[in-house]
């Protein structure tokens, strides 16, 4: 391998873990900055639905999941803005848990 090529493939390495570590740093800044409330229960609660029970592992992984994507979203202000107004179908555009709301309906 020529030292050209060598430099290349360490310079594409060293911007692929910049690209990790600023992504892991806007989460963190985020996350921290956060007011802390979870808008992923007013969501559900404004909609006549609640959390499912978390008596399996399923369902317990599965909230812990909805509840990162809730915090980590970047839409805080916007939301709380759609849950005052109770602007449900708009909600469903931003909100990274809709799948997840959507399952907690019956059937």
């Amino acid at each position: 391998m020529s030292t050209l090529m060598m430099l290349s493939f360490l310079a594409v390495l060293a911007a692929i873990a910049a690209l990790f570590c600023y992504a892991a740093v806007v989460d963190g800044w985020r996350l921290f900055h956060s007011d802390g409330r979870l808008r992923l229960d007013e969501a559900l609660r404004g909609q006549g639905l609640a959390l499912p029970p978390l008596n399996t592992e399923r369902a317990a992984r599965d909230a812990a999941v909805a509840t990162r994507r809730c915090l980590a979203c970047v839409s805080h202000a916007r939301c709380d803005d759609l849950l005052a107004q109770r602007e449900w179908n708009a909600l469903r555009e931003i909100c990274p848990n809709t799948p997840y709301i959507d399952r907690q309906r019956p059937d």
